[in-house]
């Protein structure tokens, strides 16, 4: 007889297999919110701004920024012309030849446009003292008042600067001798460059007259001029070749001698 008790674990029929056992409990799922409630406000750290460049952007047109202590560099050319702002002219002794020079109009070849140049007196003289032998080869580098020929005009360079300190010449051409035309003119310019020396004035011409314009009596921030170094230091040469562009004439044997002699 099997005593039924006595069950083997590994029996299919065992109590340790058929039994059920009970599941743990599972705890119910928690939800977590997603809406957190905001902290009180805190106080905002502010970040350090990077400093500004002073200069103002004014896109492509806009100027650069200049040093305080920047000194522009020498012009290399001076306008010959009336300038159209108000500016004052300085007193050059014409009587001795300050500021006076020998001028040719030249047209080159390859160019309808004529260029005026500066002859130096020394090959003035040389050309008369030749035509006086009789050789006037280089007739035409004579004044134009000697009667042999020449096309040389005595020019006066009368300096000016603005109230910006712009730099330049007043060319005023001597007079033809014997043409009372051109004389007369030269007198008009000459006594108004004159009456207004040390003024600020403004020039202009009208049907070939030098008309004269003074400062309103309202005028601000007209003080002393800024004159140029180089015409304070008396350098004529450096003025004269600035204002022509180095466009001289210093021997009979320049090669724009030699084109106007004909000879090349």
């Amino acid at each position: 007889m099997f005593n039924t008790s006595e069950t083997d674990p590994s029996s299919p029929n065992s109590d340790s297999i058929n039994r059920l056992k009970p599941k743990p409990a599972e705890s119910p799922a928690i939800e977590v919110g997603l809406s957190v409630p905001a902290p009180a406000d805190l106080p905002k750290l502010e970040m350090p701004k990077a400093e500004k460049s002073q200069a103002k952007s004014g896109g492509w047109f806009a100027k650069p920024p200049v040093r305080k202590d920047y000194i522009p560099p020498a012009p290399t050319s001076y306008p010959m012309k009336i300038p159209k702002d108000f500016h004052q002219t300085w007193a050059i002794d014409t009587a001795n030849g300050e500021g006076v020079v020998y001028t040719i109009e030249v047209t080159h070849p390859d160019g309808n446009e004529a260029k005026t140049y500066v002859v130096h007196p020394d090959v003035v003289r040389e050309a008369v003292r030749r035509c006086s032998e009789g050789d006037y080869t280089f007739g035409i580098l004579t004044d134009k008042n000697d009667g042999i020929g020449g096309e040389i005009r005595p020019v006066e360079l009368h300096p000016w600067v603005t109230k910006t300190g712009q730099f330049g010449l007043l060319p005023l051409k001597r007079p033809i001798a014997g043409n009372s035309l051109s004389e007369i003119a030269y007198e008009h310019k000459a006594v108004r460059l004159a009456e207004n020396q040390g003024k600020w004035v403004r020039r202009t011409t009208i049907e070939k007259d030098l008309v004269v314009i003074p400062l309103p009596p309202n005028a601000d921030g007209f003080g002393e001029p800024r004159w140029p170094k180089v015409l304070i230091d008396g350098d004529w040469q450096t003025i004269i070749s600035r204002a022509f562009d180095n466009r001289w004439i210093k021997s009979l044997d320049d090669n724009v001698a030699r084109n106007l002699a004909g000879l090349e």
